[in-house]
């Protein structure tokens, strides 16, 4: 804000600072000097913007302070901020109540408060405050609220300032009358014309006032002979005129006396032209005045038209800002649509092959079925061969038993003696028939043996058959545990499942496999993995099927997700019983 004048200052520290305020509200005319533009701000306007926009802690304090109601309080500050901050040379410090030394913050609230206390719309403000107001707050906290700005505005006051300053400690030099400008405008009260007919006037007056003085004493001494007192200063310094002159011869000697002190015309002279030098000083320090004013005012016009360029333009950048956001936003929304869309048909190509997956599945189950079927009428008729086998072993037994039975019978009787009896008496049927009858015991029974060997070779045989050959359970088990394995990411039991001599894609071992294996658990989280129809082709102890498998893996720090596809061939064989992996062929076509 400048230096101020020696004794202008208000006392920051004031204490009365209410009381002034109130006692200028009420009496304005009382003390002038408190209201003067020459007198800085008081560091309490942050206080007075609080009472004037009514606060009723401010109001409150104030109140008990100086003992006046809240609303005399609040109308005494909204006065003196007006006065003081309103003034027609205030620069934008002064209009938003704030010294050069000001923050931003300080700046960004004293805007806030002043606009809501002379805001247009603001109730009642239209009858206290001007519209004006409202301009100036904006266009003084727009110059001061930036930066740069501000910085210009500053290096403007100072400049103005230093010229000021410059123009008052000119000293002022005095020329003569005769060389005074002539100016056909008035200065002063009276114009150039006059001032130079003024002598000619005052003198010519002055000179019938004393003729008509030296006339009246002339006639008063030939009344009453006395003598002339000393005529008044203004008659001594009055310049004689061609009256006079004329009527001198007839005025006696003691009144001529008082006319011979004439006037010091060089000292009127000098007077007159002092006062003409005095007038130009002041005119020419006006039209300086007024050239600073004008050039200030053209300053301010046109930092004022550069804000509203720089307001423009702001403007126009702002509404390419939105106009861009526009564009991105609206680029985003069909770039998720597109996702959408992507993701929409995805979904449906993954049902898709999902619902084809599961009816491959069920033709699948269903071909097992009719395998399981098959596999167990081949069990019942196993069964059914194993009970004929058992009771042809039953039979052969019994037959064994009456066999004996008999033998036994023969030998007694062959070794009981008997009496001699007549040739034709001999009763020789029952030896015979019970030869035959054993001769055919023997055969029956060898012929039960025969079957029963043959039985239990068929037995045996199916044994061997369904203890070498894979069957079609076995094949399901043995997929069931490798997907199980390679979802959980069992390592050990997945390996488990291949025979030591096993080969991967024709030429790699079960080492390298491994490794891949590991590496590949080590990277992922989660899997998992469809195989779709395998068909198997078996071959007593050997079997071999081959399909298509999916494989969707989800990474260890959740960011991607990875599908692979492609054809996986199995070549299984039982080994001591149990199927084992002894070749492994599969390709990659990642999505």
């Amino acid at each position: 804000m400048g230096a101020d004048p020696a004794g202008a200052r208000m006392d920051v520290g004031d204490p009365d600072l209410l009381q002034r305020v109130l006692i200028c509200y009420q009496t304005p005319l009382a003390h002038p000097e408190w209201l003067s533009p020459a007198l800085s701000l008081p560091r309490g306007m942050d206080r007075l913007l609080l009472l004037a926009n009514g606060s009723p802690e401010a109001l409150d304090l104030a109140a008990r302070q100086t003992g006046s109601d809240r609303a005399q309080v609040q109308a005494a500050a909204s006065f003196f901020i007006q006065q003081v901050c309103f003034v027609r040379s205030a620069d934008h410090y002064r209009v938003l109540g704030l010294r050069a030394d000001a923050t931003a913050e300080q700046i960004k609230e004293h805007h806030r408060l002043l606009m809501r206390l002379v805001h247009p719309d603001r109730q009642g403000v239209a009858d206290l405050w001007a519209d004006a107001y409202a301009a100036r707050v904006n266009e003084a906290y727009s110059v001061l609220s930036r930066p740069l700005s501000r910085e210009r505005y500053d290096a403007l006051l100072q400049t103005h300032r230093a010229e000021a300053k410059a123009m008052v400690s000119r000293p002022v030099s005095f020329r003569p009358l005769s060389h005074a400008p002539q100016d056909d405008r008035p200065a002063g009260l009276l114009s150039v014309r006059l001032r130079q007919s003024l002598p000619v006037w005052v003198l010519g007056g002055t000179a019938l006032v004393a003729t008509l003085l030296v006339w009246s004493l002339y006639l008063q001494k030939r009344a009453h002979p006395a003598r002339f007192v000393t005529p008044p200063p203004s008659v001594l310094d009055a310049a004689p005129s061609d009256s006079t002159n004329a009527a001198s011869d007839a005025i006696p000697g003691n009144a001529m006396a008082a006319f011979q002190a004439m006037p010091d015309w060089q000292a009127l002279e000098q007077r007159e032209s002092a006062a003409h030098a005095r007038a130009a000083s002041a005119r020419n320090a006006e039209e300086q005045l007024e050239s600073v004013h004008q050039r200030q005012l053209q300053a301010e016009t046109e930092q004022l038209e550069r804000l509203r360029r720089e307001r423009d333009q702001l403007e126009q950048q702002l509404q390419a800002v939105h106009a861009e956001t526009e564009r991105q936003r609206l680029l985003q929304l069909k770039a998720e649509q597109q996702r959408a869309q992507q993701a929409q048909t995805e979904r449906l190509e993954t049902e898709r092959r999902r619902l084809q997956q599961l009816q491959a599945e069920r033709a699948q189950a269903e071909q097992l079925a009719a395998q399981l079927r098959a596999e167990r009428l081949k069990l019942e008729q196993m069964r059914t061969d194993q009970l004929q086998a058992e009771r042809l072993a039953a039979q052969l037994r019994a037959e064994q038993d009456r066999t004996r039975q008999l033998a036994a019978q023969l030998r007694v009787q062959q070794q009981t003696p008997t009496a001699p009896v007549a040739p034709a008496k001999v009763d020789s049927p029952p030896i015979e028939s019970r030869k035959a009858e054993q001769a055919e015991q023997q055969a029956r029974t060898q012929r039960l043996e025969a079957e029963r060997l043959q039985a239990e070779q068929h037995a045996r045989a199916m044994r061997e058959a369904v203890a070498r050959d894979v069957m079609a359970p076995e094949l399901d088990s043995l997929i069931g545990r490798y997907a199980g394995a390679y979802e959980r990411g069992d390592l050990g039991g997945l390996m488990g499942l291949f025979a030591t001599q096993a080969r991967v894609n024709g030429n790699q071992d079960l080492g390298q496999l491994r490794r891949d294996y590991a590496d590949f658990f080590s990277t992922t989280r989660a899997r998992r993995i469809n195989l779709r129809n395998l068909r198997w082709e078996r071959h007593g102890p050997d079997a071999s099927g081959q399909g298509r498998y999916e494989l969707y893996a989800m990474r260890v720090d959740g960011a991607a997700h990875d599908r692979y596809q492609g054809n996986i061939r199995f070549d299984v064989q039982k080994q001591d019983g149990q199927l084992r992996i002894v070749g492994f062929h599969y390709d990659i076509q990642a999505q």
